[in-house]
């Protein structure tokens, strides 16, 4: 490795100024804010504004449970218990800590999905853009007067509640937390896309992409502060005009942001450049995904400017400007609106919000402006580039020697990005790979060869490969499809449960105790049908100690667990009629026919005719 190499690796955003406490102050701020989320939602319920409480616990939960989502995909060729270590580090909000340790002492796992460096940019992407942002936008547009007659249309969230600005009554306490939000969401916007530019490990893969932050202590640290600087202006500047179009209407808000987001997916499909980078997704998951990442990525350019996310996989460099551009014109719309308007009450003045967007818009066009002087000038034509993913893809493959860079383009991005290539990369594979055999470079793993295809192996090459292997097949990576999850989609129905007899609870203690029975009845039945199908056809050859242990199995509501445990463990019984994955695809559909599908019409059906359920003391 080279001495530029070295020393890019040896500085990262925790090692800024030589201090060893960066990483001790990032978890303290992601703490802070958990802290003062807490402290907000805790302050709401004692005000009796349980709506905006449930709306922040309803964030934080999202947020959790995406990031559980993530712990399982990262951790999933793990042991059982490590997967549960994991598992619990998520849901104990010791994330922060765990992935910065593991970042600064290097900490590696052949086993692990991604790199700590992806888990943690991962994660906080999913943090920022499920709790962070819409929280703090909560916050920003609380209402605390409860004579506007207004307040109980919407529950509290970032687009169904009114703007902070325009209630009379505004506590410091709130404005700290905001301030306390706004600084977090910076740090972490500008953390994750720095840590990703100065990583040795991206630059060598990805040369052209990163290496904008420049090489020398004074010129990170700069660097580093004017990207806090930038992701907390343009945050500021699209919350605010965010909160104005809500002052004025809810559903001109929902049309706005739905447009931009339609336009946004539109422009990814039309350019052939919806499906993500992400090896081994196959089917309706890959498009699921592609979808949800794509809003999560939306989301984070609206309200952070995030700089990594303008990476050809991602958003790409011309669309990210263009965002980044709208999300400071958009405050001066919504304030034409919000001027108009003659419905908004306890309007704030205008003209000192105007004064106050245009200095805030100045303050980012400097910092803009400060940040180009800053970075390297090689690097200033992915801020406008209009290459797609597949695209960015093959000129990597092509613009290079080293066949680490090469494979690594190749195999660590969806196969749909160079089937237009298979080809040239077919030979180019038959006609190094006995030289890889031979020379056994670093890159030339057990782990890079399983994600292999046969096609790309030399046919030898892969005839000693089987041969070698248990079984007579070689290891490699299988596609990733809803039916490769279904442990997850079971183990989900576990918590679907327990919500449903929250609301079974809920119902009763306010009085709607005909829908509570309904609910019960839902459960009864997909209990019995269930009993049924086991005891007199999945298990109707077993003895009566089999059949009592699946009737408390299924009473208990222990049916999800024990349905992922085998079919993930492929148990497979000789005198069982059908095999476990069959067992619980059954399971599941008579679920989803008898208590999920009309229990979620049934709790809107309440919800829309009853919309203050839960919401007051």
């Amino acid at each position: 490795m080279s001495d530029t190499h070295t020393h890019r690796e040896g500085i990262n955003v925790r090692q800024l100024s030589n201090s060893p406490k960066i990483s001790q102050n990032y978890t303290i701020i992601f703490s802070s804010d958990m802290i003062t989320d807490v402290s907000v939602i805790i302050s709401y319920l004692d005000n009796g504004d349980t709506k905006q409480a449930y709306s922040l616990m309803g964030m934080m939960g999202l947020s959790i449970s995406l990031q559980l989502v993530l712990a399982y995909v990262q951790n999933r060729k793990k042991s059982k218990w490590a997967l549960i270590r994991e598992l619990f580090i998520v849901l104990s909000g010791l994330k922060p800590a765990v992935d910065a340790y593991r970042i600064a002492t290097g900490y590696s796992n052949e086993f692990s999905t991604f790199s700590p460096l992806a888990d943690m940019s991962a994660g906080k992407g999913i943090e920022l853009a499920c709790e962070s942002i819409p929280g703090e936008s909560s916050e920003k547009m609380k209402i605390e007067n409860d004579k506007n007659s207004r307040t109980n249309r919407y529950p509290g969230s970032l687009l169904q509640v009114y703007v902070y600005i325009t209630s009379p009554k505004k506590t410091a306490f709130h404005l700290v937390s905001i301030l306390v939000s706004t600084m977090t969401i910076a740090f972490a916007s500008a953390m994750v896309s720095y840590d990703q530019d100065v990583s040795v490990a991206n630059r060598k893969k990805n040369p052209e992409f990163y290496g904008y932050v420049k090489d020398t202590n004074v010129e990170r640290s700069s660097t580093f502060l004017v990207m806090m600087l930038l992701a907390a202006f343009h945050n500021l500047s699209r919350t605010i005009g965010t909160a104005l179009l809500l002052a004025v209407s809810g559903s001109t808000t929902f049309v706005v942001m739905g447009a931009e987001l339609a336009f946004y997916i539109g422009f990814k499909v039309l350019r052939n450049d919806f499906v993500l980078w992400i090896p081994g997704l196959e089917g309706a998951l890959m498009y699921m995904v592609a979808l949800l990442v794509h809003v999560l990525v939306k989301v984070l350019v609206d309200f952070t400017g995030s700089i990594h996310c303008r990476g050809a996989r991602l958003m790409g460099g011309s669309l990210f400007t263009f965002s980044t551009v709208l999300g400071q014109i958009l405050p001066f719309v919504a304030l034409s609106f919000y001027s108009a308007s003659t419905t908004v009450e306890n309007k704030t003045n205008t003209h000192k919000i105007n004064i106050a967007l245009i200095v805030q818009a100045c303050c980012w066009g400097l910092s803009v402006i400060a940040f180009f002087c800053l970075i390297d000038r090689a690097k200033w034509w992915t801020f406008y580039g209009t290459t797609t993913g597949a695209q960015a893809t093959i000129q990597t493959f092509r613009s290079t020697d080293d066949p680490a860079i090469k494979t690594n383009a190749i195999f660590t991005n969806h196969s749909s990005f160079t089937e237009s290539i298979k080809d040239e990369v077919i030979i180019y594979m038959h006609d190094n790979w006995a030289e890889w055999e031979r020379t056994q470079p670093a890159w030339f793993t057990p782990k890079f060869i399983a994600s292999v295809g046969d096609e790309f192996i030399p046919g030898r090459a892969l005839q000693q490969l089987n041969e070698a292997a248990a079984g007579g097949a070689r290891e490699k990576l299988q596609p990733t499809t809803l039916s490769s999850m279904k442990e997850v989609v079971l183990t989900l129905t576990t918590v679907d449960t327990v919500t449903d007899v929250y609301m079974i609870y809920l119902y009763k203690v306010n009085g709607f105790h005909s829908n509570a029975n309904t609910m019960i009845a839902m459960i009864a039945t997909n209990q019995c049908i269930q009993l049924i199908f086991l005891l007199l056809v999945v298990y109707k050859k077993k003895g009566w100690n089999t059949k009592l242990k699946e009737v408390l199995i299924t009473l208990l509501f222990l049916r999800p667990f024990v349905d992922a445990w085998r079919v993930n463990q492929k148990r497979n019984d000789a005198e069982t009629t059908v095999d476990s994955r069959i067992e619980s695809v059954y399971n599941k559909n008579i679920e989803l026919v008898t208590e999920s599908i009309p229990g979620c019409v049934l709790q809107c059906y309440v919800l829309l005719l009853n919309p203050s359920l839960g919401s007051s003391r």
